[in-house]
């Protein structure tokens, strides 16, 4: 009888040890699971931000820099108003987002911002077209990078 109680206490060790075991590496499985999915999507939305920040410079610019240069009257079209918003946007959300970014990414955007804020044309009175022309080379710059470093980080063909 004693054998007995042995084997089935042998057996019920086993089993709940088996089930501890089985029960622990299921969860850290897809706790681990669940974090990769959950720090991708941090990571998309991050590159997803950017990208439309650099796009909607990148647009208003060049519809400034069309009006002007279509434009057959001396009054320069009004700029935009977000223009001055948006190179902040952007700062605000590389900063929130750098230890998720890639650095290339990172630095292509602060390069921008820097580039966005300076004069760089050498006029005494720069103009609003001047502006437009110096965010629009800088935004669609960073624009190629951070396309190309979302692409490369996130794993999308």
């Amino acid at each position: 009888m004693s054998q007995e109680v042995a084997k089935l206490s042998e057996i019920l060790i086993a089993a709940f040890a088996s089930a501890f075991l089985t029960n622990y590496l299921s969860a850290s499985f897809n706790f681990r699971r669940f974090r990769k999915e959950h720090w991708w999507q941090l990571k998309r939305e991050a590159y997803e931000s950017i990208i439309r920040r650099l796009a909607e410079i990148v647009f208003s610019a060049e519809r400034y820099i069309e009006a002007d240069t279509t434009s057959k009257t001396s009054v320069l079209p009004e700029a935009p108003p977000s223009a001055k918003e948006l190179p902040w946007n952007l700062q605000e959300i590389v900063a929130a987002g750098a230890y998720i970014l890639s650095e290339k990414t990172v630095r292509a955007v602060q390069c921008a911002v820097r580039q966005m804020a300076t004069d760089q044309s050498g006029a005494d009175y720069p103009t609003p077209l001047n502006d437009a022309e110096r965010q629009y080379k800088a935004a669609k710059g960073a624009l190629e990078t951070v396309r190309a470093e979302a692409i490369r980080d996130l794993g999308v063909n």
